[in-house]
């Protein structure tokens, strides 16, 4: 039964709970979600169902038409608070991000049901949440070269988890929408309706006060785990106890070399937030921002990279951006209101246009040691000196500058690679990619100081060293010349 299938994990909560005076402590709402957890697990998925902290995706269409191809990697997809990789809508998600990328796509859950893996999002610790996906993850052959992820709500946080204590096998690219990677500071949707809390709201109050950090709760409560009060940030107890302090190596003593080494292997970080969420306070939090601290309730919302976490790059996230890794991307709904064209539309410019893929990782390597060793670049015969290669290639120059410096950090500034990643890009032809790709290693030839090693390609520095040295050949190879003055 249902019932018995849960009793095992939750009896050993229960026991972790009630020994000695741990029960006094918890309050009587969580000692009710936990007894009734293991004994009546039906009653407390009423109680999730009926809560406005449910974090529900809809159902999508799913697709016809297919845009991959056969070096798109999988992906794994992670639902939200309330959600289950078994209900209808986020089931509907995982196999329309597979039918659009042409390849195996999987929901990782941490319960073996629908009831299961919706209770783990509550009384699953964030932490413990994270090691079963990583073992789920590594059991399952098909992800074992790398995978793209996509999170929504709370799972992008199991996401991000996984990147940073794991990330083998890899995540390539990662789309979080409406995420709390960066933890939330309340829980506004409790308070917004006309009537009595319901369970999960009275435990949520009860436990996210003065005992959020006590290590109890943090043991129990996902919620709890990055939960970050604007009146106790920086305490003792936050910074002993709080497993989101840990993520972000928030305490000298205890930040980990690791979770900033793994957080280095992802190559692209998609965060879309919500302009009027009700569910992620601050939303700000949803593309890396965070509360001021010290401010207590007068804390107001920062920008990324007005945090101590980007400013001291506390576990990576100023290498990532200074790399080109972050993205960012709006909806202007509620939480998890967006449409079927705009989960495609990140699907298709996170998972499908990334380029190089697994297997050029060797191609990098191999190209740039034919450099260092003076031998002269692989490049696309029958492009070069072609002359009109991109003429009647509509969308060869947009964002121009943007796609130049992206496949430039990713190819290491080399050719053939380089060419192939401006090519998926810019939806252009092979040769008119490989036109484009012999901009970016004339750049790297030529440029590089001006260009700030490959980090400020719209600079006019830039710009006039690359029109200098690299428009007669790009213009005798594409027919067009590049918006050196225009962009």
């Amino acid at each position: 039964s249902v019932a018995s299938s849960y009793a095992v994990p939750m009896f050993r909560l229960s026991v972790a709970l009630l020994c000695g005076s741990a029960a006094a402590k918890l309050g009587p709402h969580m000692l009710n979600l936990t007894d009734l957890a293991e004994r009546a697990p039906e009653v407390v998925m009423a109680e999730i169902r009926a809560s406005p902290l449910r974090a529900v995706v809809r159902e999508v269409a799913i697709r016809a038409d297919v845009s991959g191809s056969a070096t798109t990697l999988p992906t794994v997809t992670a639902h939200g608070m309330g959600d289950s990789c078994f209900e209808q809508g986020f089931s509907s998600i995982t196999l329309a991000i597979g039918k659009r990328t042409g390849t195996y796509a999987r929901c990782i859950p941490t319960g073996d049901d629908s009831i299961t893996d919706t209770i783990d999002g509550f009384l699953m610790n964030m932490d413990a949440s994270v090691d079963v996906f990583a073992a789920k993850i590594k059991a399952d052959p098909k992800l074992s070269g790398g995978f793209n992820a996509i999170g929504f709500s709370q799972g992008s946080s199991l996401i991000r988890g996984y990147i940073q204590k794991y990330n083998d096998p890899p995540v390539n690219s990662f789309i979080s929408v409406h995420g709390t990677v960066q933890g939330i500071a309340a829980f506004p949707s409790c308070f917004q309706q006309e009537k009595p809390l319901g369970l999960i709201c009275k435990v949520l109050a009860e436990v996210l006060g003065d005992f959020a950090y006590n290590p109890m709760f943090q043991n129990v409560l996902f919620q709890a785990d990055y939960f970050r009060a604007a009146s106790q940030v920086g305490s003792k107890a936050y910074l002993a106890n709080s497993q989101i302090a840990r993520w972000n190596n928030e305490d000298p003593s205890t930040a980990s070399a690791l979770y900033k080494s793994n957080f280095a292997k992802t190559r692209k970080f998609a965060m879309v937030r919500a302009l009027n969420d009700s569910m992620v306070y601050p939303n700000e939090g949803e593309h890396w921002g965070a509360l001021e601290e010290g401010k207590g309730y007068m804390a107001k919302p920062l920008a990324m990279r007005d945090t101590k976490f980007y400013q001291q790059d506390l576990f990576g996230l100023k290498t990532a951006d200074e790399a080109g890794k972050i993205f960012f991307e709006t909806t202007t709904g509620d939480h998890l209101e967006f449409s079927d064209d705009e989960l495609f539309g990140w699907v298709q410019k996170y998972f499908i246009d990334v380029a190089p893929q697994a297997e050029d990782a060797t191609a990098i390597s191999v190209e740039i040691k034919r450099h260092l060793r003076g031998v002269p670049d692989a490049t696309n015969a029958t492009a070069a000196g072609a002359g009109c290669a991109c003429i009647d290639q509509p969308g060869w120059d947009h964002d121009f500058f943007k796609g130049l410096q992206n496949c430039g950090l990713q190819a290491g500034g080399a050719q053939p690679v380089a060419g192939r990643c401006m090519t998926s890009l810019q939806h252009v032809s092979q040769a008119c990619g490989t036109c484009l790709g012999d901009i970016i290693q004339c750049g790297r030839d030529h440029c590089l100081p001006d260009c700030c090693f490959g980090s400020c390609s719209s600079r006019d520095t830039c710009r006039s060293c690359n029109k200098r040295n690299c428009n007669e050949k790009f213009v005798t190879c594409a027919g067009v010349t590049p918006p050196w003055d225009t962009q």
